[in-house]
């Protein structure tokens, strides 16, 4: 029993020690630090749509305050004010 319990430890030890192994360790721990990075860059993104709607709204508001003004001074153009003297 003692022998098998040796053979399945430096079977293990070998198993462990493989060069796929290690590589498999290393391809784990970048996929990691991506998930990290894909992490962060979805938040950035959140925060950059939100600006981008705020700024589209402002926009928006603008727009219109521009085309009720363009509406006034085409109004005003259109019907001359006389004003009388005495």
């Amino acid at each position: 029993m003692q022998d098998l319990d040796t053979t399945i430890t430096q079977l293990e030890h070998r198993r462990d020690a493989l060069v796929e192994t290690t590589g498999l360790a290393a391809v784990e721990a970048q996929l990691a630090a991506l998930d990290v990075e894909r992490a962060d860059a979805a938040a950035r993104r959140g925060v950059l749509a939100a600006t981008q709607k705020e700024l589209e709204e402002q926009i928006g508001g603008i727009s219109e305050r521009r085309d009720v003004v363009e509406k006034r001074m085409y109004a005003a153009t259109g019907s001359s004010v006389v004003t009388s003297r005495p």
